[in-house]
C-alpha cells in the first residue's frame, strides 16, 4: 500500500477491532432513532446536556465505535467491482447486496393482497450524487427515486428499484421497463395492478 494511503500515527483507524453482532445491532438501532429523532451533529447523540441528553443511546453503542462502522462500512466487494467504462456497469454497485438482501427479506415477511400499486418515492437526500432527482410537487422534493410495488391497502413496499439516471437519450418504453420489472415476481398469481397515467400513457 502507497504510504500516503496508509492512516497516520494517531488515527482512529488503530483501534479498530473485529465487528461483534452487538455492535451490529446497536449500529442499525441508531442509524433507525436518528431517522426519527433529528440532532445537527451525530456526536450530540452521546450528550450528557440535560436538555438534549438521550441516555439510552449510550447503552447502544459507543460513539467512537459508531464512527469507526460508518467510515469503514462496506456491503460489496471493491475488488469485484467493474470498469468504470463498462456501459454495462451497475451504478448501485457498492449498496446491491443490501438492496436485494432487503427486498428478499421484505417478500419473505409479508405477501401482498390481490390489489398491488407501482408507485415512486422520494428517499430524502441531498448529498452528491448524479441519482439526486428534483421533485417540486413531492413532499421531499430533493432526493433518491425509489420505483416500489407495494400492497395497496397496506401501503407495505413488497419490491423495489432506484432511479440510477438516464441510461439513453430517449429511454423509449421506460415506464413499461420498470412496472413490468417490478411485477415480475408475482406473475399469473391473480394480483391486480393499479398505476397513475404516468406509467401507462
Amino acid at each position: 500500500m502507497p504510504l500516503s494511503l496508509l492512516p497516520s500515527h494517531s488515527s482512529r483507524a488503530h483501534r479498530w477491532t473485529d465487528v461483534t453482532t452487538s455492535d451490529v445491532n446497536g449500529f442499525l438501532a441508531l442509524l433507525i432513532l436518528q431517522s426519527v429523532v433529528k440532532l445537527p451533529k451525530y456526536e450530540m447523540y452521546w450528550t450528557t446536556n440535560s436538555f438534549v441528553e438521550l441516555p439510552g443511546i449510550r447503552s447502544l453503542i459507543v460513539r467512537d465505535r459508531f464512527e469507526l462502522i460508518l467510515q469503514y462500512l462496506h456491503v460489496a466487494d471493491n475488488s469485484c467491482a467493474p470498469p468504470p467504462d463498462d456501459p454495462d456497469r451497475d451504478k448501485l454497485f457498492k449498496i446491491r447486496p443490501m438492496l436485494n438482501h432487503l427486498v428478499h427479506q421484505w417478500q419473505t415477511a409479508f405477501h401482498p393482497r390481490r390489489e398491488v400499486s407501482v408507485d415512486e418515492s422520494i428517499v430524502a437526500f441531498k448529498g452528491r450524487s448524479h441519482m439526486v432527482v428534483y421533485k417540486p410537487n413531492k413532499p421531499h422534493k430533493w432526493g433518491i427515486n425509489a420505483w416500489v410495488l407495494a400492497d395497496a391497502r397496506s401501503g407495505y413496499v413488497w419490491n423495489m428499484d432506484l432511479y440510477t439516471g438516464r441510461k439513453s437519450t430517449t429511454e423509449v418504453g421506460m415506464t413499461k421497463t420498470v412496472v413490468t420489472s417490478l411485477c415480475t415476481p408475482i406473475y399469473g398469481l391473480g394480483h391486480h395492478v393499479y398505476m397513475y397515467t404516468y406509467w401507462c400513457s
